[in-house]
């Protein structure tokens, strides 16, 4: 097991009466060894999530994505809302999957359940990801789901793992969590908790939330855009494994938006391919429609991934290159990485064609 320091300050404090206020900002301590979920996290899901606080976006219209969660917290309230980031809670349940599945080996993969309630939909993007590890190689899929959040000992234990606390502050703050959502008028199911899609390349891992599939569903975006959402953190793993450089450019965001482009282009290359998903015509809508709704407008921000025109015009840019290798189908061998077609093996392309 390839454990890493994991130096990040979580500020596990709160305005919310619910929330010792006496309770001060816990660290992890330098020498504590776990693997860097922090980075993992802080996705283009969540850094929408976190622009909404202070409503952060500036696109003449709201994306999509962007625009459903305001009304989230519209729904939930400021406060709670505002709460649930200062606790780190729109990560802790894939940090619980993550510890569950890598520090003590629990949970199966046939046990693992995809989405909310549609059994289809779960066995579609279980037989993608198989197929997608014969077309890129081999990444555990894993379901997030927010009542992750509602079993105690895995809470706690998986805060003394990721914080570095001691059993008895680690029972405090999984208790302090509890009260907080107990006494809200939200339960542990809600999507807030779970609304993310996340790579952990370091451990060939792909973790979907159940939170996302709720905006599929309001936005009325069919199986494309739970598949984008799947392939494009495939996406990202394979930029690790090819060990792509990722900082081209001479500022974080648009080193941000670079990758995350590059994951729509790769994810999109896929999903159209005669040997990948081979996506129809209601599916390529659906695919472009997710890859505009996640785009945001903060150009200057270091977690800038793309506006909404950028996202879908990469996507499509991707698709048209696998259009392209499709009447050359010997150039791909598949199962090797070292083959990985054309959004990869261009990257010089992707320099120019998104450079300011």
């Amino acid at each position: 097991m390839n454990l890493k320091v994991f130096p990040i300050l979580a500020a596990l404090t709160s305005s919310s009466n619910a929330i010792d206020k006496n309770i001060q900002k816990i660290s992890i301590p330098l020498n504590a060894p776990f693997f860097d979920l922090d980075a993992a996290v802080h996705t283009q899901w969540t850094d929408s999530i976190q622009r909404v606080k202070s409503l952060e976006d500036s696109c003449p219209e709201p994306a999509p994505f962007f625009d459903f969660l305001i009304n989230i917290r519209e729904d939930i309230g400021v406060d709670l809302f505002d709460d649930i980031l200062e606790l780190r809670l729109i990560d802790m349940a894939f940090f619980v999957k993550v510890v569950k599945s890598v520090v003590f080996n629990e949970g199966r993969d046939e046990d693992e359940f995809i989405g909310i309630d549609d059994v289809r939909l779960d066995r579609r993007i279980k037989e993608s990801h198989l197929h997608q590890e014969g077309f890129w190689g081999d990444v555990k899929l894993v379901g997030v789901h927010g009542v992750e959040l509602e079993n105690y000992d895995d809470l706690w234990r998986t805060i003394e793992i990721v914080f570095g606390l001691n059993e008895t502050e680690a029972q405090e703050r999984a208790s302090q969590i509890h009260t907080l959502i107990e006494n809200s008028s939200i339960s542990f199911d809600h999507p807030i908790f779970s609304m993310n899609a996340v790579s952990v390349a370091d451990f060939d891992m792909i973790l979907l939330g159940e939170g996302l599939f709720h905006f599929f569903e309001e936005r009325e975006i069919g199986d494309g855009g739970p598949l984008y959402a799947h392939a494009h953190e495939y996406g990202h793993t394979l930029q690790v494994q090819k060990g792509i450089p990722m900082t081209p450019f001479n500022t974080t965001a648009k080193n941000s938006r670079y990758s995350e482009l590059m994951g729509d282009a790769i994810a999109a290359y896929y999903l159209v391919h005669t040997r990948g998903e081979r996506f129809n015509d209601e599916d390529v809508k659906d695919m472009i429609e997710t890859a505009f709704s996640v785009g945001d407008c903060a150009v200057n921000s270091d977690g800038h991934h793309g506006t909404p025109a950028q996202r879908a015009c990469a996507a499509i840019w991707g698709a048209s290159q696998s259009f392209a290798d499709d009447s050359n189908t010997g150039t791909i061998v598949v199962g090797s990485v070292e083959s990985s077609l054309a959004p990869v093996s261009s990257a010089n392309d992707f320099v120019a064609g998104f450079d300011d």
